[in-house]
């Protein structure tokens, strides 16, 4: 299974982006190969955020309506188990995490939780956890 960052999804919806069709390519490769994809709940919320904050203008319609299209495509979307963030927060102080990237650590959590094996993402400082390979498609 495999798992897509928000940075992924962000550069997919946003048709002025450099990274626009890559990741289009990249998200459309994820469905293709069969194995199944998705995203952690985080990572549809951190999207959300992106995309409708002011200064890029995305209308909160189209940005669910994103989502959902990729739904019917087959993405799924995973939710935390009961102790996930009491594990994300031990992860976090083991690692010596601070700041933003807790979103990272909660992320990969989720994911692996739901059987992903790889996390696809354009950010090669995204949190290591074992058992979830860290892929860079953008870079390939």
């Amino acid at each position: 299974m495999i798992a897509l960052d928000t940075n992924l999804l962000v550069y997919a919806h946003l048709e002025g982006d450099t990274r626009h069709a890559a990741a289009q390519e990249v998200i459309q490769t994820a469905w293709r190969m069969g194995r199944g994809f998705g995203v952690s709940l985080p990572v549809v919320v951190e999207f959300y955020a992106v995309v409708t904050h002011p200064r890029v203008g995305v209308l909160p319609r189209v940005a669910e309506s994103f989502v959902a299209q990729l739904q019917a495509q087959g993405l799924q979307v995973w939710t935390p188990r009961p102790d996930a963030v009491r594990r994300c927060l031990a992860l976090a102080a083991e690692h010596h995490v601070l700041g933003r990237r807790i979103y990272d650590v909660f992320i990969a959590v989720v994911a692996r939780d739901a059987g992903a094996q790889q996390l696809w993402t354009h950010d090669a400082r995204f949190f290591e956890l074992d058992g979830l390979q860290r892929v860079l498609p953008l870079d390939a």
